[in-house]
């Protein structure tokens, strides 16, 4: 078999327009019906878009096929494969096997927590299937040093994807994913395909796309190409790296490929690696030779000068670092330059685009906002809170304050009566009981009444419990357009208007169409499987500014800009603390 090809740009370079340099510089001999004909696997499909804005700025010309590595499971030799399940579906039937566990055994978590543990079940399993490991192997491991909990989830585990077994092996999307490039390496490995296959911008972080890698690495018309290379780690620190280190998954990578560091050419003529990226090189060399920049740091080039156009700024609280990140994105875009924060904190980020809202800047989030947190994401789970509990006065007043409520007709008199009821309740101290404290209020005023009574129709709690989830969602939907639709009967278009009412209007129908695999569902189970399936982030592709980005740690493989602001360097945000498993301790995992 052939040693694995592997092309890197380096460090500190952008990717998409050097990729496009060194693709321009092999394919640019070739008529424009052959590099038609060359496929570009991208890690994403922002990274696909931004290496096709690099094409286009080249000038015209035909553009090669750009797709996605999950694009994988429409390749003809793969379309025999069964699709995978409703990812929404199998985690409400998961939950069902998760809610027994619960209920056999108190001691592992709350009831309420069936879901969320479900979804932590599902990541696990769709990682075990990724990665290629069986259940087998979680039976071959060692428990006698750990505690009996982790025997009971090991075994709950088992009887899990023997269920997920019986239903054909691949429900899961990675295990779909999977199963589909073994299908194209093995179609690859029979007949070579005749033009040339680009895999770019992806590490090999995963077991799945490792193998693809791999394939086209070692096939005579195949590239890939890996982005941010350190061309200038020596081969004696390559071996100390651990997890945490940004070129680990290069390490990795190469480990599992049998080759060394070394052996990964430049796919592009670009300059050698800038003053800028040998002072990064040097200060993230791994312990225990971290004072190796004791001795080489002298040896540095002009550090004042690779160092001129960083500033470093450590912020006395949470505010100010939002502030002055965003001082300094307003201060690039005056200029008439791009501008990026990359941080993995989502709090920060919305810090930072609610100060930038009040100059009237929206930014190009890449990752959007989440759907609960939008404005008809936030009234139906208001609402769902209601029918699952007792409004209190808070409660009430939150919801009748909701800008879409009667937003279909009669706002300015549901104002006014919102209004007076605040003033009654907090003059009065009346105690909030329920409807009847709203006819109280009201009196023998017709006017009020009829506001009260139709109030009074969308706060009653959903009985009987337990009931069929879809039950439940109909007679959420029915209580959220009656608000919407305002005491005149108007039409509740409000709701579902936008993007962000699109998207909840799909998540409410495929949470709907997914519902039969949750079975009877108590009222709190109800509301946190509603709040689960609006974790969805959501994005406006009118307002954003072109010139004012946030990405991601991932998205950012794809970034080219001006200026770039890294934030939330801080110990457990970034890089970040592992996430807590409820199924397999570090150890086991490992």
């Amino acid at each position: 078999m052939a040693d694995p090809r592997f092309f890197a740009v380096p460090l500190g370079t952008p990717y998409p327009r050097a990729f496009v340099e060194g693709f321009t510089a092999r394919f640019g001999g070739l008529s424009p019906e052959e590099i038609a004909r060359i496929t570009i696997y991208t890690n994403t499909r922002r990274m696909a878009g931004a290496i096709g804005e690099a094409f286009a700025a080249e000038g015209p010309g035909l553009l090669p096929r750009l797709l996605a590595i999950t694009d994988l499971a429409l390749h003809p030799a793969a379309l025999h494969l069964p699709p995978p399940a409703d990812p929404l579906a199998l985690h409400l039937e998961l939950t069902q096997l998760t809610k027994r566990l619960l209920e056999n055994d108190p001691t592992l978590a709350p009831a309420h927590a069936a879901f969320d543990i479900a979804g932590t079940l599902m990541t696990l399993l769709g990682e075990m299937a990724s990665e290629g490991v069986s259940t087998s192997a979680l039976r071959d491991l060692d428990l006698s040093s750990h505690s009996a909990h982790w025997a009971r989830s090991l075994r709950f585990i088992d009887l899990v994807s023997g269920y997920l077994d019986s239903r054909g092996g691949a429900v899961l999307a990675e295990a779909h994913l999977r199963a589909a490039t073994l299908a194209v390496v093995s179609c690859w490995a029979a007949e070579p395909p005749p033009d040339p296959v680009v895999i770019a911008g992806s590490t090999g972080s995963r077991g799945t796309t490792r193998i693809l890698m791999e394939a086209v690495a070692r096939s005579a018309t195949g590239y890939v190409v890996l982005p941010g290379l350190d061309p200038e780690m020596p081969a004696a620190v390559w071996p100390r790296l651990g997890e945490a280190h940004p070129q680990y998954r290069f390490k990795a990578l190469c480990d599992a490929l049998d080759m060394e560091p070394a052996a990964i050419e430049p796919w592009a003529s670009t300059p050698g690696p800038t003053s800028r990226a040998k002072v990064v090189s040097l200060a993230l060399r791994p312990p225990p030779v971290t004072d190796q920049w004791l001795s080489e740091g002298a040896r540095l080039d002009d550090l004042p000068t690779a160092l001129s156009e960083v500033t470093l700024l450590e912020a006395p609280n949470e505010r100010l670092e939002a502030v002055a990140i965003a001082l300094g994105l307003r201060n690039a875009i005056e200029q008439g330059r791009r501008a990026c924060l990359v941080t993995p904190d989502r709090v920060l980020t919305r810090r930072v685009t609610a100060t930038l809202t009040r100059w009237g800047i929206e930014p190009d989030d890449s990752a959007g906002r989440p759907l609960a947190l939008s404005t008809p994401g936030r009234l139906l789970r208001q609402v769902a809170a209601i029918m699952t509990a007792p409004a209190d006065a808070d409660a009430l007043l939150a919801l009748v304050k909701h800008p879409l409520v009667a937003s279909g007709g009669g706002r300015g008199d549901h104002l006014i009566n919102s209004r007076e009821v605040e003033i009654w309740l907090r003059k009065e101290g009346a105690p909030f009981r329920g409807p009847g404290t709203l006819e109280e209020w009201a009196g023998d005023d017709a006017a009020r009444l009829a506001w009260a009574r139709w109030l009074a129709s969308v706060l009653k709690l959903f009985v009987p419990e337990p009931a069929p989830l879809g039950d439940w969602l109909a007679e959420l939907v029915r209580r959220s357009e009656a608000l919407c639709a305002g005491p005149e009967n108007g039409a509740p278009d409000e709701l579902w208007a936008e993007s962000t009412g699109e998207a909840a209007l799909q998540a409410i129908e495929a949470l709907r169409t997914a519902a039969p695999s949750a079975g009877q569902v108590h009222g709190f189970e109800a509301l946190r499987i509603l709040d689960g399936s609006l974790q969805d982030e959501v994005r406006n592709p009118i307002l954003p500014h072109a010139d004012v980005m946030i990405r991601g740690t991932i998205e950012v493989r794809a970034l080219d800009a001006d200026l770039v602001i890294l934030a939330g360097l801080n110990d457990g945000i970034w890089p970040p603390a592992p996430d807590p498993d409820p199924w397999l301790n570090r150890p086991l995992r490992l």
